[in-house]
Formats: C-alpha cells, sequence, structure tokens
C-alpha cells in the first residue's frame, strides 16, 4: 500500500511540475512581439487537463 502511495506522490509532484512548465511557456509566448494565439490555447488546455488530472489523484489518493 505504501508503494501504491508513494507513486501517487511521484506522478502528482510530475503533473505539478508539468502545470509549472506549461504556465512558464504561456506567459513567454505572450511576451513574444507576435504571439501564437492558437499555441497559446493549446497550452492553456493542456494546463486544464493537467490540473484536471491533478484534482482526480488528490481524490483517489
Amino acid at each position: 500500500m505504501r508503494r501504491n502511495r508513494e507513486s501517487l506522490e511521484y506522478h502528482l509532484h510530475a503533473l505539478q511540475q508539468h502545470h509549472t512548465y506549461l504556465s512558464s511557456r504561456v506567459v513567454e509566448e505572450t511576451k513574444r512581439p507576435f504571439p501564437d494565439d492558437a499555441l497559446i490555447r493549446r497550452l492553456k488546455k493542456l494546463k486544464l487537463l493537467t490540473k484536471d488530472d491533478m484534482a482526480r489523484m488528490r481524490r483517489v489518493a
């Protein structure tokens, strides 16, 4: 059971890091002289999906 808990915590941490990375990419892209709106939308959608995954994992943990 402990190993399963550690695995969940590791995966949750990885998702948090991915969410942070996506956030930084959105900020970088919006600061460009000609930001790619389609890319920003995709990044924001991925952020939301990642956040949903984290919420699901927290409910299981």
